[in-house]
């Protein structure tokens, strides 16, 4: 599986991310380890008060661990992994917390340690934990025949349309696929052989060059949102001004955003608002059958986790009784009777456990199967969405940049067929 970590701060942000329910399916807090509270957001407060104690300020080390797309994956294996981490970087012992994320009918895990040693007050060093880690993923990849991610097999093969968590971000602000977002900046820069041939290309994709604020190369969408050209596509300094020249000849973001004709943005958001309601529409539709199943599958697993609590109930009360009481029960002390029941109970009690997870982890993936099938329907509407949207501003911005702006789509025209419809309001 794929393990993504960081060293950070931020107690509350990081419990608020994690019990996020809005953006989540599902979300569950699967375990506390070392926490005087049994909350998630008392667990990470005591890891802020008690980093306080030191200079560190990154005091937690949160992971992420995401398997491969409809591998079943139970939670003994997500345990498993958790475990090599803790093993590998020296956070045996250490606080802990596990919450299981289900979104887009896929299921992740994330583990937060504390990082602070109350031993000698100071935190745990976690030199190279990012080498570490891929060892790890690569290691579980193997043991369960998954097929290796390219970047695993060779780093030179890693996927170029890669991104970042703020890309990813800024672009789930905008509604729009980073993917999409990159590949474009990336088919203008490899075919522009120079400033002026990027720039032109640059037009024709809704972008316009520009300085931005701390003297690097950016490029300006027509909303005015910016993107960093060393970022997203992934090059130096150096490699952008052996293309484009030097950011002072260019215009400042402001300067540019000034220029952008406010009448041409009012037209373009006007087509762009009009094809996303007609979209809207139709998606939730689909969306509503998505929430109803979701609702009848967290019925279902609340009835599940009900029938369990009380069988564990049930089985407490029956050891409970195995237990003699009075001089019998001093006689059962002293010639260790007592002591055996008692690792013959812990030992039922933990049989037991470990199969009621096993259930729970069969009803989860059978939710999960069954949940796929509308949440592939949804990405593929989705991106057909997203496609139509491309193809309408693609349209815009050719005719703009070859000088047709008197040409551009009819206000209640359609962005593709350029066939009229009646305005959705």
């Amino acid at each position: 599986m794929i393990i993504k970590a960081a060293q950070r701060g931020g107690a509350q942000q990081l419990a608020c991310h994690l019990l996020n329910s809005k953006d989540n399916d599902h979300v569950e807090l699967h375990h506390l380890r070392g926490f005087v509270s049994q909350s998630l957001r008392g667990a990470l407060a005591e890891c802020e008060a008690l980093s306080r104690v030191t200079n560190c300020k990154q005091h937690m080390f949160s992971v992420s661990l995401n398997p491969p797309a409809n591998a079943p994956v139970f939670t003994s294996l997500f345990e498993n992994a958790c475990e090599r981490i803790e093993d590998e970087l020296g956070l045996r012992g250490q606080p802990r917390a596990m919450v299981f994320h289900e979104k887009n009918a896929r299921r992740h895990l994330h583990i937060v340690w504390g990082r602070i040693d109350t031993d000698g007050m100071k935190a745990i060093n976690l030199p190279f934990f990012k080498n570490k880690l891929v060892r790890i993923s690569k290691e579980i990849y193997l043991e369960q025949n998954w097929k290796l991610p390219r970047g695993f097999v060779d780093r030179g093969n890693s996927s170029p349309l890669t991104y970042t968590l703020a890309q990813w971000q800024q672009a789930k602000r905008l509604d729009l696929n980073p993917n999409t977002i990159k590949l474009a900046l990336l088919e203008c820069w490899s075919l522009g052989g120079n400033r002026e041939s990027f720039e032109l290309l640059l037009k024709r994709k809704g972008y316009y060059l520009a300085r931005g604020d701390r003297r690097g190369f950016v490029a300006l969408d027509w909303r005015g949102e910016v993107y960093s050209l060393a970022r997203w596509l992934g090059l130096k300094k150096k490699d952008l001004r052996k293309k484009l020249g030097v950011e002072s000849e260019l215009s400042g973001v402001g300067e540019k955003r000034a220029k952008l004709s406010a009448a041409w943005q009012t037209k373009i958001q006007r087509l762009v608002d009009e094809l996303a309601a007609k979209h809207d529409l139709e998606y939730k539709g689909r969306e509503a059958e998505k929430k109803k199943l979701l609702e009848r599958h967290r019925l279902e697993r609340f009835a599940l986790i009900e029938k369990q609590q009380r069988q564990y109930q049930a089985l407490v009360e029956n050891q409970g009784a195995r237990f003699r009481r009075g001089l019998l029960g001093i006689f059962d002390r002293v010639t260790g009777k007592h002591r055996i029941t008692r690792r013959l109970n812990l030992l039922e009690l933990a049989t037991l456990e470990r199969a009621q997870l096993e259930k729970r982890d069969e009803l989860v993936h059978a939710q999960l199967n069954h949940l796929t099938k509308i949440q592939v329907k949804l990405n593929e509407l989705r991106e057909a969405h997203r496609e139509a949207r491309n193809v309408l501003e693609e349209k815009i911005f050719s005719n703009m940049s070859n000088g047709l702006e008197d040409q551009l789509l009819p206000e209640r025209h359609d962005a593709v067929t350029d066939e009229p419809y009646a305005s959705v309001r």
